[in-house]
This record gives structure tokens, C-alpha cells and sequence, in this order.
């Protein structure tokens, strides 16, 4: 447990780590991960509270040897994977999830982007539409 905190004190981004309670790290189930994903599987998913208690984030790790195009969309599914199981808990706000990849293959740097929205033909359009409002006919 405190390796893992000292990992997350290291590697999480400075402004989500300013939101993260540390103290309140704890180990989750993975077996949320829907069976087209089991193949993969993410290694680790923790939570923490929010440094005013008012909130989770949780943190996916996901152990890798070797390098994957498409590494940033898997990233993205276990994601919101956690995210739907604790909306399944009853809770009703969606948490942060931080997707992190511990990678250590030969190919270094790693080779392919992390942002899952690159991984689209044309990556403009897609920041476009996945960071505003979606489309409603009302």
C-alpha cells in the first residue's frame, strides 16, 4: 500500500493529486471489466476520496511490455468501465478515472499516443464533439 501511494504521489498529475486523500487509498475489484475485455484486463484500479471528502477518483493501471496502437482506447473502456460501476453503486455523479500506463517494453519512448481521441481519422472533429454538449433534438 504505501509503494502504491508513493507510485500515485509521483505519477499522478499535479492537479489531480492536489484533489487526492492518499490516506484513503484503496484497492478495488477489477471484475467489472465487461468479457470482451477480459483478454486485457487492467492490472489495478484504485480509489481515494477527494481531499474534501466530497467525491472519489479512482485510478486505473494498466502493466504493459510491449507497445499498442490502440492502447489509449482500451485505457478509455476500462475507464468508463469504473466509471459505470460506481454509478452502479448507487452513487450519482460520475467520478474522475486517471488511466495509467506502466509501460515497460523494449521500444522507448513509447510509440503511440495516449490520447484516445488521436487514435480517430480525423482527431479535430472528434475533440469537438467529445468535449461539448452532444446533439439534442428536443
Amino acid at each position: 500500500l504505501f509503494r502504491s501511494r508513493d507510485f500515485l504521489e509521483i505519477h499522478l498529475p499535479e492537479p489531480l493529486r492536489k484533489l487526492c486523500n492518499l490516506q484513503t487509498l484503496r484497492l478495488e475489484p477489477t471484475s467489472f471489466i465487461e468479457k470482451s475485455l477480459r483478454a486485457y484486463y487492467s492490472d489495478v484500479l484504485w480509489s481515494v476520496e477527494t481531499s474534501d471528502g466530497d467525491g472519489y477518483i479512482y485510478c486505473v493501471i494498466e502493466h504493459q511490455s510491449s507497445a499498442e496502437k490502440n492502447m489509449a482506447f482500451r485505457l478509455m473502456r476500462y475507464a468508463t468501465a469504473a466509471m459505470q460501476r460506481h454509478l452502479d453503486k448507487g452513487y450519482d455523479r460520475v467520478p474522475l478515472v486517471v488511466p495509467l500506463l506502466f509501460y515497460h517494453g523494449e521500444t522507448s519512448p513509447y510509440p503511440y499516443s495516449l490520447n484516445w481521441l488521436d487514435e480517430f481519422d480525423d482527431p479535430q472533429l472528434a475533440r469537438q464533439l467529445y468535449t461539448e454538449a452532444f446533439p439534442l433534438v428536443d
